[in-house]
């Protein structure tokens, strides 16, 4: 009977090749990352163009890429059980057969969801459409839930700043391409001016210098009788308490921007880009196509 060590050695091979299995998926899902943006892109001109056809197209490409995308995670997740849970036999193991009906399980208990889909979403509200609405719909599902996802932030948070003028309402045109606010409450930039927009786990939206900056100084200065200086929230009245490590590229914004060039580059303007921040978004489509 084979010691632990020997069952540990008698392994080693296995769980290798699935070390090598897994490297090489991720290699593929960078190149999908690479192809992913490649259609958003693409996307954008497209929608400027008002070619409406291609763009349904490139939808239903990028719904292909994120079911793969998915499929591609799951069986990494396989491999790695395989990986973990492999004891050698004397018997031979058919690797090819386990590893399907495992993949086969794992997809039937968790399919793909395109509106779990972040890619999806992100391409789908720099469309100027409603993901919850339009991913519902694509998975052959009922829209309608989830609906605070589209927005980038809760219904809460909009009702405790719709007072403001500087915030769009949720469900509103900045809310549903995917962020709350038409400048950032420090810098008091149009969010679409800014150089290097960030976004919070709420929705608003910075310009990163200046959050940074106030991360800094309410953060690190220490007020009476030592206590550290702790204002939430950028927003007044927004209760999330801001932490740096919670700042991400604001990529909906981003995307905005570079269709906003591509419209003056067109010679179609800037769509009203300038003086509205949300004339990204408070336009609709036809707003877009006006070349």
């Amino acid at each position: 009977m084979a010691t632990q060590a020997e069952a540990a050695v008698s392994a080693r091979p296995v769980q290798n090749a699935v070390d090598n299995l897994v490297l090489r998926e991720d290699g593929l899902l960078s190149s999908l990352t690479t192809v992913t943006s490649s259609i958003s892109t693409a996307a954008d001109y497209l929608t400027v163009l008002g070619d409406t056809e291609k763009v349904a197209a490139y939808k239903e490409l990028m719904l292909s890429l994120g079911k793969l995308t998915h499929e591609i995670k799951t069986h990494q997740d396989v491999l790695k059980q395989l990986k973990t849970s492999y004891e050698p036999s004397a018997e031979p193991t058919d690797f090819r057969g386990l590893l399907e009906s495992s993949l086969a399980a794992s997809l039937s208990r968790q399919p793909y969801e395109p509106r779990s889909d972040q890619a999806m979403r992100e391409f789908v509200t720099g469309l100027g459409e409603d993901p919850d609405s339009v991913l519902a719909a694509a998975a052959g599902g009922a829209g309608g839930s989830g609906g605070a996802a589209a927005g980038g932030g809760s219904g809460a948070a909009a009702d405790e700043d719709d007072a403001d003028e500087d915030v769009v309402e949720a469900g509103g045109a900045g809310g549903r391409r995917g962020w709350q606010n038409d400048k950032c409450p420090l810098s008091l930039k149009n969010v679409l001016d800014l150089e290097v927009p960030v976004q919070d786990p709420v929705g608003y939206v910075y310009d990163k210098a200046a959050v940074l900056e106030w991360l800094r100084r309410t953060r690190g200065r220490a007020g009476p009788g030592g206590a550290a200086q702790t204002q939430a929230h950028p927003v007044a009245g927004c209760s999330h308490f801001l932490h740096e490590s919670q700042l991400l590229p604001a990529r909906a914004v981003e995307r905005e921007q570079r269709r906003r060039r591509l419209r003056e580059a067109m010679g179609g303007g800037a769509a009203g880009g300038g003086g509205g921040g949300g004339g990204a978004g408070a336009g609709g489509e036809e707003d877009v196509i006006d070349v």
